[in-house]
């Protein structure tokens, strides 16, 4: 386990950590992320006890790094691949460093193997490629089959095997109770391995959750709803404990509302609800009220039932004439709370008319984005660093504010 609790540290003017807090625990995958310059690479200097910190600690079990007996036994890093010695063959860096830390010469030919070096440790590291020389420092770090793991952009450089492979012994390590901590800025990459993500920037915490928590919020996921109700639709959400809020019309491609198999519009949903789909639809909506038929094709408008429903294309909205008191106008409204059954039932219950329902889309990268955009503003202003926007759900965990006192880290990380 890895606990940060309120890192400070300045550099002259310059506030680069301002009460860092929070916790890396076993048996998952943690990802640090931030923008350049958020402070990421100093607390992990801090850490490793390759910097001071103003006020704060950053403890491993309960210890700080210069007081672990055997720290690479404990602790493996990798901080730059760059920091070594172009005219060492890899066998010959990672012999150094085992015998520097009292480790078995065979954990050297393990660690080559574990990393897919052993053809080449012979090779001399200024022939190795920016991705061997990232094995190569993860080598480094795996040598003393640390209980904790700490890489900072380890992926910068590795082809798509290679990312691949890191990903799996990340996960590797997670599942055997293991720390891992990793700090990246390919997101994508991220989430696919990540357990829980810490997002820093201008050097203060904004977002500290589980991914899943992270992207989609607690509880059920957000669905997207289409409809020229909105009114009624805010109205019995609201009623039924969700949320709405407004939501741009989804590009065409990528955020379809419609499904790609046949459909026949007749309302194969929940209740004979909506029926929707990529290909041509007769838009007789049987179902709710006569709910909607959607396509991006032909649509015939006849909207059978109560309402007399209208029939739309991809375009604008054409109303057959039988829409009593429709003006054509449809709204695209985001619901939080209510799970895709439950919206199903309000839709029964309350009659509104369906164009589409599906989940947002949301990735990490579009959170991230989201939550970094403002903050970074701070560092070319002299105000007072704005408070990150929270969610109405409280999904991102700011960071608190604390008294500083003077703390400094000594002694060199071993590598």
């Amino acid at each position: 386990m890895i606990e940060v609790n309120g890192l400070c540290k300045s550099y002259g003017a310059m506030l680069a950590v301002d009460t860092v807090s929070f916790t890396v625990r076993p048996g998952a995958v943690t990802a640090f992320v931030g923008p350049n310059g958020a402070g990421k690479s100093t607390v992990l200097r801090i850490a490793l006890g390759l910097d001071s910190a103003d006020s704060g600690s950053v403890l491993f079990q309960g210890r700080p790094y210069r007081q672990l007996d055997a720290p690479s036994r404990r602790v493996g890093a990798l901080l730059d691949a760059g920091a070594i010695h172009p005219g060492q063959t890899g066998r010959m860096h990672l012999r150094v460093l085992a015998r520097a830390a009292g480790l078995e010469p065979e954990r050297v030919e393990r660690v080559l193997a574990q990393v897919g070096l052993e053809t080449v440790a012979r090779d001399r590291v200024r022939t190795y490629s920016l991705g061997m020389r990232q094995r190569l420092g993860i080598a480094a770090a795996l040598l003393g089959d640390p209980d904790v793991l700490i890489l900072d952009e380890p992926t910068n450089g590795m082809d798509p095997e290679g990312i691949g492979w890191l990903q799996e012994l990340l996960r590797s390590y997670a599942a055997a109770g293991r720390t891992a901590l990793i700090s990246s800025h390919h997101m994508s990459e991220l989430e696919q391995v990540a357990d829980r993500v810490v997002v820093i920037a201008a050097g203060r915490v904004v977002a500290d959750a589980d991914l899943t928590e992270l992207v989609h919020g607690p509880g059920a996921p957000r669905l997207r709803v289409q409809t020229p109700d909105t009114a009624a639709l805010r109205s019995a959400v609201a009623e039924a404990g969700g949320r709405c809020t407004p939501a741009g019309r989804p590009s065409r491609g990528a955020d379809r509302w419609a499904d790609t198999g046949d459909v026949d519009g007749r309302g194969d949903g929940v209740g004979g609800a909506v029926g929707l789909g990529d290909r041509d639809m007769d838009g007789r909506g049987a179902g709710v009220g006569g709910a909607l038929g959607i396509v991006d094709g032909d649509v015939d408008g006849r909207g059978g039932g109560g309402h007399r429903a209208v029939g739309l294309g991809d375009g604008d909205v054409g109303v057959d004439g039988y829409g009593g008191g429709v003006d054509g106008a449809v709204g695209i409204v985001d619901v939080d709370g209510l799970s895709a059954l439950a919206l199903a039932e309000l839709f029964l219950r309350a009659r509104i008319r369906v164009l589409g329902l599906a989940p947002v889309r949301v990735s990490l990268q579009d959170v991230y984005a989201g939550l970094t955009a403002d903050l970074e503003q701070y560092r070319s202003s002299a105000g007072a660093l704005p408070e990150p926007s929270g969610a109405p759900d409280h999904r991102y965990a700011a960071a608190m504010s604390g008294p500083r006192s003077s703390w400094a880290a000594e002694g060199v990380a071993g590598r």
